[in-house]
This record gives C-alpha cells, sequence and structure tokens, in this order.
C-alpha cells in the first residue's frame, strides 16, 4: 500500500508560526518621581482657654482674681515632609485667628488683636510674639510612633520649636493690666491741671470708665478663636 502525504496543509499551518528575534524587543524607561507631598497638624491641649484677669488692689478699681493666664498650650505638633523635600527646612507662620463674635477683628496679626467698638479699634489683647517663622526640629526615628515609623521611609519628621501661643495686655490698657491702667487713669485725672471736680463728676468718671470695662467683658466673654498656620518650605 502506498501513503501519499499532502504537503498543502502542513505548509499552511507552518507558516501560521510567529518567529520573533530577539532584535524586536523594546525597551522601557520609567522616569524617576519624587514624593513632595507636606501635612501640618498642630493641636492645643484639651481645654485650653485665655483667663483675662487680675489680681490688683487700688483706690478705685481692683480684682481679688487670679492672674490672667494668656498661654495656650500646644499639646502636640507634626510636620510632615515628603523625601523629594528633603534638604528644606520648614518653619510654620500663625496666618490667621478668625473669631465667633461680631464686630471682632484684627488689624495686623503682628500688631494686635483689635474690637471694633463704634468704628474706633481697640487693642484689649495681643499676640506676645509676631508668630510669623516657628522653628522645626527633625525628630529621631527612635522618637516616632509606630505609625510615623512605617512611612518613614517616605517622610521626614518635624515638630514645632515653640509649644504654646501667648498674649499679653494691649494698647487699649496701655499694655498694662485693666485696673493697674483705669486706677492710674484715674489718679491723673483727679491731679490734672486745672481740673477742680465735684463728686458728681467724679462718679461720672468712674461711671465711664465701668462701661469701657463692660465694653470689654462682653466682646471677650465666651468669645472663641479659630487659629490657621501656614507650612513653608
Amino acid at each position: 500500500m502506498c501513503v501519499s502525504v499532502l504537503s498543502v496543509g502542513l505548509s499552511t499551518w507552518v507558516a501560521g508560526i510567529e518567529v520573533k528575534n530577539d532584535s524586536d524587543y523594546a525597551t522601557i524607561e520609567v522616569d524617576s518621581v519624587s514624593n513632595q507631598s507636606k501635612f501640618l497638624d498642630i493641636v492645643f491641649a484639651n481645654g485650653e482657654k485665655i483667663v483675662l484677669s487680675e489680681n490688683t488692689t487700688g483706690d478705685v478699681w481692683k480684682n481679688d482674681g487670679s492672674e490672667a493666664d494668656f498661654e495656650l498650650d500646644i499639646s502636640s505638633s507634626r510636620v510632615m515632609l515628603g523625601k523629594g523635600l528633603s534638604g528644606n527646612s520648614p518653619t510654620v507662620s500663625l496666618s490667621k485667628i478668625e473669631f465667633n463674635k461680631e464686630n471682632f477683628t484684627y488689624n495686623n496679626i503682628n500688631t494686635g488683636i483689635f474690637y471694633n467698638n463704634n468704628g474706633s479699634q481697640l487693642s484689649y489683647i495681643k499676640l506676645k510674639s509676631s508668630y510669623q517663622e516657628i522653628t522645626c526640629t527633625q525628630i529621631s526615628e527612635n522618637d516616632l510612633s509606630e505609625s510615623e515609623k512605617n512611612l518613614s521611609t517616605n517622610y521626614i519628621f518635624y515638630k514645632l520649636d515653640t509649644t504654646k501661643i501667648e498674649f499679653e495686655w494691649g494698647s487699649a490698657f496701655n499694655n498694662e493690666s485693666p485696673c493697674t491702667y483705669l486706677n492710674d487713669e484715674y489718679s491723673k485725672w483727679i491731679g490734672g491741671e486745672g481740673v477742680d471736680s465735684t463728686n458728681l463728676d467724679k462718679a461720672q468718671k468712674i461711671a465711664d470708665q465701668e462701661n469701657f470695662l463692660n465694653v470689654f467683658k462682653n466682646a471677650f466673654d465666651s468669645l472663641k478663636m479659630t487659629f490657621f498656620f501656614t507650612l513653608n518650605i
């Protein structure tokens, strides 16, 4: 018996095989990227508040309260810089303060906090420093939390060198406590040249001072402030 092989089908199958040459492979280049993200967290201590009080005695005005507490303690602060920003020393600035009462505003964050009273600006309290360039210190890996250590290959961690925001009495009180200022003002008024005041005049002067204090008290009573910070690289 003779068996013949038809070559047509075999040739067709062989022709369908794709043969690759090594020189045909393309190379892929991946451009490098850098993490330039940045984060800022500042937390005030729980229950922190400013207490406007004084312990002063005088002929007209006195206050048996405690001394004023002008300090707001920062309980924690973190600056996170992506490794792409390494080599840059961050600073933080206090850029804005918002108030939750009408007619409260600020003229300049560097010079003080003002209350608008019938169109006039009175600086009752002011920032003790400008807080425009708060420096930061890099945190060693040993001092990082476990969560922060997990990110330490991608981020550098810093903390603020400042641990509190401080205020002081403003120009409305001649940078003194209210009672000290008003007692001095009253004494100077009584001893002023050409002043021959009756008791009614004296009573009116004291009433005017009391009204001044009430405006101050009403402005600050239960006032809440929101602080805005800016991270500078």
